[in-house]
Parts: C-alpha cells; sequence; structure tokens
C-alpha cells in the first residue's frame, strides 16, 4: 500500500529514528486521523502518533538524533516533538490498573493489540503504520462503514474505567450514525452504569455536551441522554430536544443549544453555576434566555448568539 499523501519526508525520518535503535522501536498513527483518512479525508487534521518506545525511551531517541520535544503529558505518556513548524504528540503504548472510574495507574509496555484493546471506542482503535497498513483487530473500519459505535470488548469495563466514556460514545454515536438509535446491547449497558458520571468533574462532564449539543443530531443526542438515564447523572434536567432540533444549523454556540433545550432563565443560571461555565457564557445563557420569552421569533433570537 502507498504512503498516504498526509505523511511527510519528516514522519518518514522521524520513523527510521525509532526504527534504527537498538531495541528496534517503531510509530504509528492512531485515533481520529486514521478514522478521516478511512473516510476519505486525504489530508486528516490533528495526527497523533503512538510508539512502543515507553516515555523515557522517547526521549533518548529525541536528544540523540537532535529532535525536538516537549514533555506536555510525560504522565499519561504523552511527548509532543516538533518537526519543523509541526507538532505531533507521540504516546508510549500503555495499560492501565487500579481504575476508579476517573484515574487509574498507568504502565507502560511494547504489545500494540494491547493498546488498542484498552481504548474506548472501536472506531477510534484503528492504528496505522506510515506506509498506509492498517491494524485492526477489533473491526473498527466495518463498524465505521456500517455508522456503527461501539466499545471495545466489554462495554460495562470500558464504562468502569472512565464514566466519561459514556458521553463520548453519545458524542461520537452523534457523528457517525446511521441509525439514530445506540445499538441496544450498548445502550443497556449504558442504562446499567450511567450513575457513574455523578463521580466525574462538571466540567468534564460540559466538555462534552457542548460537543455533544453542537453536532450532528444534537438534539436528538440530548433526548438519548434522557432516554438512557445519562442526563440526570450528568446534572442536566430533562429539556426540550425537539426545540433544539428547531435550531440545529442556525446556531454553533453551545450555550444556545442548552438554552434552547431549557428554556427557563433559573434552570440556565443554575447549569451555568454548576457546571462552571465561563463568565462569557454564563452572561450569554442569561440574555438569551432572558429576552427568549419576549422575542417574536426565539429561533432568529438564538440564531444571534454569535
Amino acid at each position: 500500500m502507498a504512503t498516504p499523501d498526509f505523511i511527510t519526508p519528516a514522519l518518514l525520518e522521524l520513523r527510521e529514528h525509532f526504527r534504527n535503535d537498538p531495541e528496534g522501536f517503531d510509530i504509528r498513527l492512531v485515533g481520529g486521523c486514521v478514522r478521516d483518512y478511512l473516510r476519505g479525508q486525504d489530508h486528516p487534521k490533528d495526527i497523533d502518533l503512538c510508539t512502543d518506545a515507553n516515555p523515557e525511551q522517547q526521549i533518548a531517541v529525541y536528544r540523540r538524533h537532535g529532535v525536538k520535544f516537549i514533555t506536555t503529558g510525560l504522565q499519561h505518556g504523552t511527548i509532543t516533538v516538533k518537526i519543523g513548524s509541526e507538532l505531533f504528540e507521540i504516546t508510549s503504548l500503555r495499560g492501565e490498573t487500579d481504575h476508579d472510574g476517573r484515574h487509574a495507574t498507568v504502565f507502560y509496555h511494547r504489545d500494540w493489540e494491547a493498546d488498542q484493546s484498552r481504548r474506548d471506542l472501536t472506531i477510534n482503535s484503528i492504528m496505522m503504520d506510515l506506509d498506509g497498513i492498517t491494524y485492526d483487530p477489533f473491526h473498527g473500519e466495518e463498524d465505521l462503514k456500517q455508522g456503527r459505535v461501539v466499545f471495545v470488548g466489554d462495554p460495562g469495563e470500558r464504562m468502569r474505567e472512565d464514566y466519561l466514556r459514556i458521553l463520548r460514545l453519545v458524542r461520537f454515536h452523534g457523528r457517525f450514525t446511521k441509525t439514530l438509535a445506540l445499538d441496544e446491547d450498548t445502550a443497556d449497558a449504558v442504562r446499567l452504569h450511567a450513575k457513574g458520571l455523578e463521580g466525574i468533574s462538571r466540567e468534564r462532564v460540559w466538555s462534552e455536551v457542548s460537543r455533544i449539543a453542537t453536532g450532528l443530531y444534537g438534539g436528538y443526542m440530548l433526548y438519548e441522554m434522557m432516554r438512557l438515564g445519562v442526563s440526570g447523572p450528568c446534572g442536566l434536567p430533562n429539556g426540550a430536544w425537539r426545540e433544539v432540533n428547531m435550531v440545529e444549523g442556525m446556531v454553533q454556540s453551545p450555550v444556545a443549544m442548552m438554552v434552547a433545550f431549557l428554556i427557563d432563565p433559573k434552570a440556565v443560571a443554575k447549569l451555568a453555576e454548576d457546571w462552571k461555565w465561563s463568565s462569557a457564557e454564563t452572561r450569554l445563557g442569561a440574555f438569551l434566555s432572558e429576552n427568549l420569552m419576549q422575542a417574536s421569533d426565539w429561533r432568529w433570537l438564538l440564531a444571534k448568539d454569535r
């Protein structure tokens, strides 16, 4: 298979640095860039890589060959490398133990498939080498083609490792689904584990929900959160998801979408406080919700959020 067009000579040179190490390391693409490339994007953004070198071994490779690096996410095994004007995040293959639903103890290894097995969704577990060869033991590419968003392995185990994965599931489902409703086995597992979201920080919840609300089928995904018992543990009251459907495509602000969902100014103000919205988000939410009922065409008002 030919090298993908977005693989630069500098990246190929970096791979040679790893391969020429006495330990014979390698690097592979993983995550969103692989998923987007398989969906036909010739030049995907946010290129992330992984390596079977542990963080200390990564650093040794970079120093040996004069590669500039920043230890941005060292606690997670991630190092940012600068090649020319481009920045790439390279993460060491890792495993995790002692999960509490938010945090885990990390260890490093050289087993590519084991690293894939601990990832959240099958469509995010696909790896590809710089020659364009994919490594897909969990059939993520087929799931991607079918618009099926499911966890790698046992859904309950994946969620117990990090309950925020429930919201990531909803977000990616809204982006890639062809059927709207979640796979029923996955939906049943979500219902059983949704309560775990009570222990997730509200900032992390808002980070995910803001992208759910402004993504494809935002209104329906908010409905799915209610249907599956996810919204309550997140601190989100049941709302008017049909109203969100009516403004989809008209607004890009997640605050405006939540105002359409909640409508009541008091509910919006409480959510802003609970989810620790920024000052600008709080002011926008207050303005839109307080003026909503007075607007002759509230959809026009929400569309003015920008």
